[in-house]
């Protein structure tokens, strides 16, 4: 049965009321008095195991187990020893991203690779340690106006393939989006109209999607998600023969089904309107869509009218130069990618939006809190039993199913936990029964090597209160 959260949040200038089901949340806002960021949390399992009653703990290894609401005032936590880092940590499918242009455009490569800020995929090894984004995302566009009326070539699909083993050897995520028609320029959008895309037929963009299925599903562990792309300009999903947004076609909707039923269930598919999304939801696997929203804030934004928050899938995104619905400034962005949980953001600069949140004195906190941010807060040892407190201090989560282990000594011990569970703004209490140890400090190991924002890393102290047994 899945667990139901209900969740009271306090944030800067507003108090949030959720209820959370499975997929993604209706976010109900209510104006007041700033305060600041606090998070009470609770915590429903409709299969909780019970506390035993004996003194000795009959616990299996590795158990772990959600109580009741009292858990957020577990006696005895011990906060010594964590502290968190200053900085931005590098973790997979979160912050911001580079973006490369990868262009077949007369059948050879003018310039493969191409970046727009610069750099180049053979130099991916510096981007994954470089300073500024602390990041190991890559935004793709795969530009294929040559393809538009015919299949892909081996040729390309050998150079897409490349792409794709590059970046995994390099340690690089990918974000991948397909697009027939790519303005120069943004004069050149208006001046052929909304609905001038010149996009592929509905049976060319499914035969290209079931091409390239094979090798995005060998490379699966190398995307963060994929944009549906392929449809109008930028692959947008602006209007094209295919409609747009607000003029529904089926088109829209079968694309979006061969990409579900093409690609592996591993792989997310973020779409660019939530009117788009809310169309798609009937589809089989539709737990795996998710958002980009390419212009938050500007006075078209949608979000604002349907509210819809994506909290077991990704949401993206970049700010562009169009006017804002209220503004661009630090404590209106801030709060919306907090709202909307805002995991990956475009970190090039094209639109100078970097610049400005740096000139305003955020874009250190945008740049750590963009996706997740896990931070130990607490943590006790009694009677076999480890509890840990973490919070997420971060705008977004981690969409992707990762379990914890606890390394006690020579000792792995698996459990049942998984950090998609841990939520943005909230506090989560774990219990872990790891036995009786003479060790003073084990160690927390998450799938994909995901690392805690403390300034020791993924240890856990066991800061020890007497047993039952020896209390009595």
């Amino acid at each position: 049965m899945p667990r139901y959260r209900v969740s009271l949040m306090h944030r800067r200038s507003f108090t949030s009321f959720e209820i959370q089901g499975p997929r993604f949340i209706a976010d109900f806002r209510f104006s007041g008095i700033a305060v600041s960021l606090v998070s009470v949390f609770l915590l429903v399992s409709c299969q909780s195991p019970k506390q035993p009653k004996t003194s000795v703990p009959s616990y299996v290894l590795g158990q772990s187990f959600y109580g009741d609401s009292s858990e957020a005032s577990i006696p005895g936590f011990v906060h010594k020893g964590y502290e968190e880092i200053v900085g931005d940590i590098i973790n997979p499918d979160r912050g911001f991203f580079r973006r490369m242009n990868h262009g077949w455009y007369s059948g050879r490569w003018d310039t493969p690779y191409e970046e727009i800020d610069g750099t180049s995929l053979t130099d991916l090894e510096a981007t994954a340690s470089n300073i500024l984004f602390s990041s190991n995302l890559m935004h793709v566009y795969f530009h294929v106006p040559l393809f538009r009326d015919k299949d892909f070539s081996g040729a390309y699909l050998n150079e897409v393939e490349d792409v794709f083993r590059k970046s995994q050897e390099s340690g690089i995520k990918i974000i991948p989006r397909w697009t027939y028609d790519f303005p120069g320029t943004l004069s050149e959008y208006p001046a052929r109209g909304q609905d001038g895309a010149n996009t592929a037929s509905k049976e060319q963009i499914k035969r290209h999607i079931r091409q390239l299925a094979s090798i995005l599903n060998k490379y699966k562990n190398t995307i963060a998600f994929m944009e549906a792309g392929f449809l109008g300009y930028w692959g947008e999903w602006h209007g094209d023969q295919h409609g747009n947004n607000k003029e529904w076609t089926k088109t829209r909707k079968e694309i979006v089904e061969t990409l579900l039923q093409s690609l592996d269930k591993s792989i997310f598919i973020a779409i660019r309107y939530q009117e788009d999304f809310i169309r798609l939801q009937n589809l089989k696997g539709a737990f795996r869509l998710g958002l980009h929203q390419d212009c938050p804030n500007t006075k078209w934004d949608n979000y604002l009218k349907y509210g819809l928050v994506m909290t077991d899938s990704p949401q993206g995104g970049e700010v562009c130069q169009l006017p804002p619905r209220t503004n661009y400034n630090c404590q209106t962005m801030i709060e919306y990618f907090e709202r909307f949980q805002f995991d990956v953001l475009n970190g090039t600069d094209w639109v100078k939006s970097n610049s400005r949140f740096e000139q305003q004195g955020c874009l250190t906190e945008i740049r750590n809190r963009l996706g997740y941010r896990f931070v130990v807060s607490a943590s006790k040892y009694i009677d076999g039993i480890l509890y840990f407190q973490v919070e997420n201090r971060g705008f977004g989560k981690s969409y992707k199913s990762r379990m914890v282990a606890i390394k006690n000594g020579r000792t792995i011990i698996p459990t049942t936990i998984d950090v998609k569970d841990w939520k943005p703004g909230t506090i989560t209490i774990e219990q872990v029964y790891i036995g009786s140890t003479d060790n003073t400090v084990v160690e927390i190991i998450i799938d994909d090597a995901i690392k805690f924002a403390n300034t020791t890393g993924n240890k856990i102290f066991l800061h020890r209160e007497p047993s039952v047994h020896e209390a009595s």
